[in-house]
């Protein structure tokens, strides 16, 4: 018996697939992405931790989270378009992640 794939997994299938353009431009625009804001993000940070936040929470938190959620909607879109195939997910996730720090190590030298 085979399964069908549903409109909702096509779907998936497609965005994960428009993603994976804006991924890589995000992961290789020649400078941080975040150089426009860097001066207004180090005064927020200061800013909090005038007030009480840990030390911890600072520049290098943030970019280290930033990262995560960019990579996020390709977890989410991946195992809803391909929900029977955990392996394939995981190895996706992880080709990813490898090909955008490999190229970005690439570029930098």
């Amino acid at each position: 018996m085979t399964k069908s794939v549903t409109s909702g997994a096509v779907s998936c299938r497609i965005a994960l697939f428009l993603y994976f353009p804006v991924l890589g431009f995000i992961g290789f625009w020649p400078s941080p992405v975040d150089k426009p804001v860097q001066g207004a993000l180090s005064n927020f940070l200061d800013f909090l931790h005038l007030h009480g936040i840990p030390e911890w929470f600072g520049y290098n938190f943030v970019e280290a989270s930033a990262n995560a959620l960019l990579f996020l909607p390709v977890g989410l879109l991946a195992a809803l378009a391909f929900p029977a195939r955990t392996w394939l997910n995981v190895g996706l996730g992880l080709l990813v992640s490898v090909a955008i720090e490999m190229g970005q190590m690439t570029m930098s030298t």
